[in-house]
C-alpha cells in the first residue's frame, strides 16, 4: 500500500484523462522532444527496460494521448547508457501534466515506488500536484535534458544531481556493490568506494586521485548503488580523447581495485555525461545463494630453489595476492610446512558457487637480496625493497590464477600438471635445466605490416624499423645476471628477406624452461611499438624448450640447441603455448633382445588410427643424430618428436597428436619421418577425434 499512497500524494492516480476531439483549431501540430536520464533511478534500470511518459492532457491536443497507466501512448526509447528520448506532437498552446515511469516491462516498475519518480516543481508557475508540467510553443521544440526523480526530496523539473561550474563538465559514474555486501567484503557504513583513472580524469595520470561516490540511501539491493560526479576542467577535453577508470575500495588504508581489466568511454567533448551503472568487479548478486567454506592452497618453491633465486634460509617467502582482494599489505598467509616440502595457506570465504577467484602467488624477497654487498645478493635484480615479485605463471601465459568456488565447506584449489599443489610461476625442478644451450628466438613481422592484422598503430617497414625482443616477467634474463623486467633488447634480423626475424643467444645454466617477452619495433616518428599487456592469458608470448626425451628413470635429455617454434606478430592476446609433459616417458629404449639392430628403421605407428596417443619404435644402427618429425599433408612441420645423437638400440617415442605449440591438431592424416644421416624414411599415421 505505501506505493498506492505515495502516488495519490502527488496526485498520480485518480485523475480523470481529458479526451479532446481533433478540430480546426488543433489541426497545426507541432513536434515536442523530450529527454530524460535516469542515472538518478535508484534501481538496476538497464537500457533494454521500459520507460513510458504517463499523464494526462489538460488543454489542448496531445497525440498520441497520454494516460496515468500503462496503456499510455507515450514511449521513450534509450539512445545509450542512460539516455532516453521520445516525439510527440502538441497543438501549440496545449498544457501537458505528466510524469516518467521506469519498469522492468509495462506492469513491472523499478524499485522506488512501483516505477513512479517523487514529486516535481514544475517550471511553469502552475499548480501540478507535484507533476512535470509542459506548456506547447508555436513551433518544434526539443525540451531540456529532465533528470528522473528517484527520491521523495521535491526537485525541480530541470535539476541536476551535481552542482553546476562554469569552468568544468561532469562525468557522472554509478555501481553497485551488492555481490560484496552479500559476501561480507565491503561495509558499506564503514568502506569507501571510489573511481580512479587515467588522464584526463586524472592531470597526473598516476591512477591516485580518488573521486569518491555516495551511497544512494534506499537503492536497490539494500542501499546497494553508489554515485557520484567528477569534476573535469573544459580545456582539458576537446573531444575523441579515451578515458579509461576502475573503482577502488577504501578500507583501513587499503586498496581494493577491480581486477577486470580497465574500463573505458570516449568523451564526445567538454560536455556533462553519465555512465550507465556496473556491477562492482562485474559480480552480480546471487540472492543469498552463498557457502561459507575454507579454501585451501598449496604451492611448491623447489623450481626456484633449483635455480638458486629462493632460499628460506636466508629469509624468503612465498604469501597469494587477490583471492581476498589486490591488496599485497594485506595479504593471505602462507606458511612453510617441512612434512610436506611445500607452503599451504587457508581462508574461509562467503561466496556463491560459481564464483571465481582471481590471484596469484608473490615472492617476497628477503631486502638482502638487493643489496650488492650482502651473499645473497641477486646480479641483475631489478625490483627494490621491499622486494615483491608477483610469479608470471606459465600455465596460464603469465595472466592471473582462477579458482572456481565450489558448493563444499571444505575446498582444495586443484594443482598444476594434475599435481594437488601448484609450482611458483608454474615452474617444477624438472623444467630446470642444467646444460647450456644455444635459443632462438623467431618472429613473423608480416602481421605488423598490414593494415587489417595491425589497425592500431604505425605500420612495421621491413628493411628500415628495427625490431627487437625483451623477455616480460619471466626468470629466464635473471638467471642470466639480467632484469626481470628491464633486460637487454635482443636485436631480431632478417637477411633473406622471408618476413620472419630471428636471433640466438646462449644461455648458461641453470635456467627455466619457459620463455617469456614480448616484441617491440620502432617507427618513422620514434615511437615503440611493444605488443602485449594487460592481466590475463595472452599479456606476453610464452614459450617452452621442449626435451628431446623423457627417459624412464626420470632423467631430461635437453637439447644444446633450440628454435622456438615461429610466433605471428599480434598486437594483443599473443601466442602462449601448453608446457611439455616432463613426467610421461617420450623416448624408452627398447630393452627386448640384446642384439642390436642392423639398419636403421622407423616402425609403423601402434594404434593407428589414434587418439589421444600413438607410440613409434624405430631402430638405431649405429651411432648418429636422429631426428624424427611430423608434418601435414600440406609439407609443413607440426612437430619435432626426436632431435638428438643416439647410440645404437631399439627405441619408442609417443606423440599426442599436439604441435610443437602443445595446441591440439584436428583430425586427419599426418607423415612421420625419420632422418639418420643418409637414412631416411616416412610412414603415414592417421589422428581421429
Amino acid at each position: 500500500m505505501r506505493n498506492a499512497k505515495a502516488c495519490r500524494r502527488w496526485g498520480v492516480l485518480g485523475v480523470a484523462v481529458a479526451v479532446l476531439a481533433a478540430g480546426p483549431a488543433y489541426a497545426q501540430l507541432i513536434n515536442v522532444t523530450m529527454r530524460l536520464n535516469t542515472a538518478t533511478n535508484r534501481d538496476t534500470l538497464r537500457p533494454n527496460h521500459v520507460v513510458q511518459l504517463r499523464g494526462e492532457v489538460v488543454s489542448g491536443q496531445v497525440v498520441p494521448a497520454p494516460t496515468w497507466d500503462a496503456n499510455t501512448g507515450i514511449v521513450l526509447h534509450n539512445t545509450g547508457g542512460d539516455y532516453w528520448e521520445v516525439t510527440f506532437k502538441m497543438a501549440p498552446g496545449s498544457q501537458l501534466k505528466y510524469k516518467f515511469w521506469t519498469g522492468f516491462n509495462q506492469t513491472t516498475g523499478t524499485f522506488f515506488w512501483n516505477g513512479w519518480e517523487g514529486p516535481i516543481r514544475p517550471a511553469d508557475p502552475v499548480n501540478s500536484g507535484g507533476n512535470r508540467y509542459f506548456i506547447a510553443g508555436q513551433r518544434d521544440t526539443v525540451v531540456a535534458l529532465q533528470f528522473y526523480n528517484g527520491s521523495e526530496t521535491e526537485r525541480e523539473q530541470y535539476w541536476r544531481p551535481w552542482q553546476v561550474k562554469a569552468d568544468s563538465f561532469v562525468v557522472y559514474f554509478r555501481v553497485n556493490m551488492a555481490a560484496l555486501m552479500e559476501t561480507r567484503e565491503f561495509n558499506p557504513d564503514k568502506d569507501q568506494v571510489v573511481v580512479r583513472g587515467g588522464r584526463p580524469l586524472d592531470p597526473t595520470n598516476t591512477w591516485d586521485v580518488n573521486f569518491p561516490l555516495t551511497r544512494e540511501i534506499g537503492s536497490a539491493d539494500g542501499g546497494a548503488m553508489f554515485s557520484g560526479a567528477a569534476y573535469i576542467h573544459k580545456d582539458s577535453v576537446k573531444g575523441g580523447e579515451w578515458q579509461n577508470y576502475k573503482f577502488v575500495v577504501l578500507r583501513n588504508g587499503s586498496e581494493f581495485w577491480e581486477s577486470r581489466p580497465n574500463r573505458y568511454f570516449r568523451y564526445s567533448g567538454p560536455v556533462d555525461t553519465t555512465l550507465n551503472w556496473v556491477y562492482f568487479n562485474d559480480q552480480k548478486p546471487t540472492g543469498g545463494n552463498v557457502v561459507e567454506a575454507t579454501v585451501t592452497w598449496q604451492v611448491k618453491t623447489d623450481g626456484l630453489e633449483k635455480l638458486g633465486v629462493f632460499s628460506r634460509t636466508v629469509g624468503d617467502r612465498v604469501v597469494l595476492d587477490g583471492a581476498r582482494a589486490w591488496d599485497i599489505n594485506n595479504p593471505i598467509v602462507l606458511n612453510y610446512v617441512p612434512l610436506l616440502k611445500l607452503w599451504v595457506a587457508q581462508e574461509t570465504f562467503i561466496k556463491a558457487p560459481g564464483a571465481q577467484l582471481e590471484y596469484k602467488y608473490v615472492l617476497l624477497w628477503d631486502d638482502s637480496r638487493a643489496n650488492p654487498s650482502s651473499p645473497n645478493y641477486l646480479r641483475g635484480l631489478d625490483l627494490t625493497p621491499p622486494i615483491r615479485y608477483w610469479e608470471e605463471p606459465c600455465v596460464t601465459g603469465s595472466g592471473n590464477r582462477y579458482y572456481t568456488y565450489g558448493s563444499q565447506t571444505q575446498q582444495m584449489v586443484p594443482g598444476d600438471y594434475k599435481f594437488d599443489w601448484h609450482y611458483f610461476n608454474g615452474l617444477p625442478p624438472e623444467g630446470v635445466i642444467e646444460t647450456p644451450m644455444d635459443l632462438t628466438f623467431n618472429v613473423d613481422m608480416t602481421p605488423a605490416t598490414r593494415q587489417e592484422t595491425n589497425p592500431s598503430n604505425p605500420l612495421f617497414r621491413p628493411g628500415l624499423d628495427t625490431v627487437w625482443v625483451q623477455f616480460m616477467g619471466c626468470l629466464m634474463p635473471l638467471t642470466q645476471g639480467d632484469g626481470i623486467y628491464n633486460n637487454k633488447p635482443i636485436m631480431l634480423s632478417d637477411p633473406d628477406g622471408d618476413m620472419i626475424y630471428s636471433a640466438t643467444i646462449h644461455l648458461n645454466p641453470p635456467f627455466p624452461f619457459d620463455v617469456g617477452y614480448r616484441v617491440t619495433y620502432s617507427t618513422a616518428t620514434g615511437a615503440r611499438i611493444q605488443n602485449g599487456g594487460g592481466f590475463t592469458k595472452g599479456r606476453s608470448y610464452w614459450q617452452f624448450i621442449r626435451p628431446v626425451a623423457v627417459h624412464a628413470d626420470g632423467t631430461i635429455e635437453w637439447p644444446s640447441e633450440y628454435s622456438l617454434p615461429v610466433v605471428p606478430w599480434k598486437d594483443s592476446n599473443l601466442l602462449v603455448e601448453d608446457p611439455p609433459d616432463l613426467w610421461t616417458p617420450t623416448a624408452v629404449k627398447d630393452q627386448t633382445g640384446s642384439v642390436p639392430p642392423v639398419a636403421f628403421r622407423l616402425e609403423q605407428n601402434y594404434p593407428n588410427p589414434f587418439n589421444p596417443v600413438t607410440t613409434i619404435r624405430y631402430a638405431v644402427a649405429k651411432d648418429s643424430p636422429v631426428r624424427i618429425e611430423v608434418f601435414n599433408l600440406r609439407g609443413e612441420r607440426v612437430r619435432t618428436l626426436v632431435d638428438s645423437r643416439m647410440t645404437p638400440g631399439r627405441y619408442a617415442v609417443q606423440w599426442d597428436g599436439r604441435d610443437d605449440h602443445g595446441r591440439q591438431l584436428s583430425s586427419g592424416v599426418f607423415l612421420v619421418k625419420m632422418v639418420a644421416g643418409s637414412f631416411t624414411q616416412v610412414r603415414k599415421v592417421t589422428l581421429v577425434k
